[in-house]
């Protein structure tokens, strides 16, 4: 990821990017933990789901009717769909929590600016999400070899898009969590300094004596 956004942003990419992110190791287990954690418990509904169908469909397969079973089929189809469509809009969010790894300060701090910069836009990174999964899908039915050219493409892609919504802008954006985009320079102080000659910056009413 380190190397993808060097190699977008044009900035010297070298082979050592490769393993740069050793320096946080600690803060890159705990993204891919808890993405896997968040998957696994998104993904509980089908198991309910798997343990449903067999008990009813292929356990009762004899006593219930043909109708019974196109009845209870549709049923559970319909709820793997609607499980689908929630899994999706949970784990869409987080689809940039590995490039903002790399401008994240911890773990936590990766998936608040992922959640952040997919905000408004989800249905669109949808889209074109499926597209890239169609890329990668294409690469492993190309004899496996394929996925070598797929994985790289879509990486650099994931890369590309994610520079696209959290580029490197001269101002930040207002509200915006931590890393995203650089910081604001501070506005100058306002308080009152003292000038040679006995002058003074503070701002006086014109009514107001000297």
């Amino acid at each position: 990821m380190v190397l993808a956004l060097k190699v977008v942003d044009d900035r010297d990419p070298k082979v050592v990017d490769l393993f740069e992110g050793f320096q946080a190791y600690g803060k890159w287990m705990g993204i891919y933990w808890l993405i896997y954690a968040i998957t696994l418990v998104a993904l509980v509904p089908f198991g309910i789901l798997a343990l449903i169908g067999y008990f009813v469909l292929w356990e009762n397969a004899g006593s219930l009717s043909e109708g019974a079973a196109v009845a209870v089929s549709g049923v559970l189809a319909f709820a793997a769909v609607a499980v689908i469509a929630v899994l999706i809009a949970v784990l869409i969010r987080w689809l940039f929590v590995f490039y903002a790894g790399v401008e994240a300060a911890d773990t936590f701090g990766a998936f608040t600016i992922s959640a952040y910069l997919t905000k408004g836009r989800r249905l669109q990174l949808l889209w074109m999400s499926i597209a890239l999964g169609i890329i990668s899908v294409a690469g492993v039915l190309a004899l496996g070899v394929g996925i070598f050219v797929s994985a790289a493409l879509t990486t650099y892609a994931t890369a590309a898009l994610y520079r696209q919504v959290n580029p490197l802008p001269e101002v930040t954006a207002l509200e915006a969590p931590p890393g995203v985009g650089p910081s604001v320079p501070e506005a100058p102080s306002a308080t009152p300094q003292e000038l040679p000659g006995g002058f003074s910056t503070e701002v006086r009413d014109a009514d107001e004596p000297m």
